[in-house]
């Protein structure tokens, strides 16, 4: 992966709760940046935790990822069971909160 390619898309799962109703969950475990492989595995509500990708890593998973802006916006996208959406537009989407875990 070139140093250039920016990690900004995070992966979405409706087909799972997140903590409350009202939050999301989000695929994979945070990886360091230099690891070839993302993780595609687990999910969490912690946006700090979760594994960011490349939209490149994301088209190049082996899943088939909607990309929301593309292929799902923000009128469908809870009919998806999950989604790709770059973290600029995940912020608008709704009211980032940080959660703690005990």
């Amino acid at each position: 992966m070139e140093a250039t390619m920016k990690r900004d898309y995070v992966i979405v799962c409706n087909r799972h709760k997140g903590i409350g109703n009202s939050t999301l969950l989000f695929w994979g475990r945070e990886t360091e940046n230099n690891v070839k492989r993302r993780s595609f595995g687990g999910y969490t509500s912690d946006f700090d935790s979760c594994e960011k990708y490349t939209l490149e890593e994301i088209k190049n998973s082996g899943y088939r990822f909607p990309i929301y802006g593309k292929d799902c916006n923000y009128d469908n996208y809870h009919r998806f069971d999950d989604f790709a959406i770059e973290i600029k537009r995940l912020k608008r989407l709704g009211r980032p909160m940080r959660v703690f875990y005990l």
